[in-house]
């Protein structure tokens, strides 16, 4: 169980890392840091049927 736990934390802290890490390569770069779900606007609108072709592609 404590091992569960330990690995647990430490998939936590990497991805603390991998934010911290985007952030400071956004201030660095002058890039607006990346929006969490940026692909979710176009999955809801194909989910709600607006879109011009029955034919969804992979991208």
């Amino acid at each position: 169980q404590f091992m569960a736990k330990d690995a647990f934390w430490q998939l936590e802290e990497y991805r603390r890392h991998l934010e911290r890490a985007a952030i400071v390569y956004a201030n660095e770069f002058g890039h607006k840091p990346p929006e969490t779900g940026v692909c979710l606007p176009d999955v809801a609108l194909y989910a709600a049927g607006h879109r011009k072709c029955r034919q969804v592609t992979a991208r």
